[in-house]
């Protein structure tokens, strides 16, 4: 299935992925997945419900079908009924007060674990360097992968207490930049840790504008084109994607 444009990577793996569901269910029960009517959601709702599917998982499902429907040029089908099924379902999981039917979080990371990650990265090489950077000012600024990857280098600037940091943020509303301070240990300082991946970038011959975080290939190599079929895939100023910076591989 092709997702629209703007989407994340990460949504879109997981429509794909549920859109897949869609297509499987509908063949073994003998209904027609494009265009879907009202009561085909409806019934494929109540089928998630009956395998404990969680509402979140349900509502990306229906999510999915939405955005399959858009990029096919058909028109959305009705979803009166199947959201009643949804509703019915996350109201039954709230009376039901099973914490292990409650939504489940992500443990953010403690200071202990930053520093951890972060002496476990090899900050001579530059993947190091952008990957330590990521980590600690996404930290000092509790940002998501997608607001990061965002960051330009003129939405941040340095000023006498540490950093002004522009953060685009989807449905939050703020003013002016955030301040991210000097730590006091300088291993896991957010601020000398951009500063040595922005000098980084300067080493290899990049101007100080555009995307903050670019991708890196294994051999080092900054913003690399990248090509599939003899076709350029991939941002082409060479932005990361959400998945690029990230904690180290756990030792074996």
């Amino acid at each position: 299935m092709a997702t629209a444009g703007g989407i994340p990577a990460e949504t879109g793996r997981g429509y794909a992925g549920d859109w897949a569901g869609f297509t499987a269910w509908c063949e073994s029960t003998g209904r027609r997945a494009l265009p879907a009517t009202g009561d085909t959601l409806t019934e494929y709702m109540t089928h998630l419900k009956g395998q404990d599917k969680s509402p979140a998982t349900m509502d990306r499902a229906l999510a999915s079908i939405a955005v399959a429907h858009a990029a096919a040029e058909f028109p959305k089908p009705p979803t009166t009924g199947a959201r009643r099924v949804l509703k019915g379902h996350e109201t039954e999981r709230k009376k039901s007060k099973d914490p292990r039917r409650g939504t489940r979080r992500a443990a953010a990371a403690t200071p202990p674990v930053l520093r951890k990650m972060v002496a476990a990265t090899d900050t001579a090489t530059a993947i190091g360097r952008r990957d330590v950077a990521a980590l600690l000012l996404g930290f000092a600024l509790a940002a998501r992968r997608c607001e990061l990857r965002l960051l330009d280098w003129a939405d941040i600037e340095e000023v006498e207490e540490g950093l002004a940091v522009e953060v685009w943020r989807a449905k939050v509303n703020h003013t002016g930049p955030l301040g991210v301070p000097y730590g006091s240990n300088p291993a896991t300082c957010p601020v000398r840790a951009l500063r040595a991946w922005r000098q980084c970038l300067l080493d290899h011959g990049r101007q100080a504008v555009g995307p903050l975080f670019l991708r890196i290939q294994r051999h080092g190599r900054i913003a690399h084109p990248m090509h599939r079929y003899g076709q350029p895939i991939g941002d082409p100023t060479g932005r990361i994607t959400g998945e690029g910076p990230g904690p180290p591989p756990a030792p074996t």
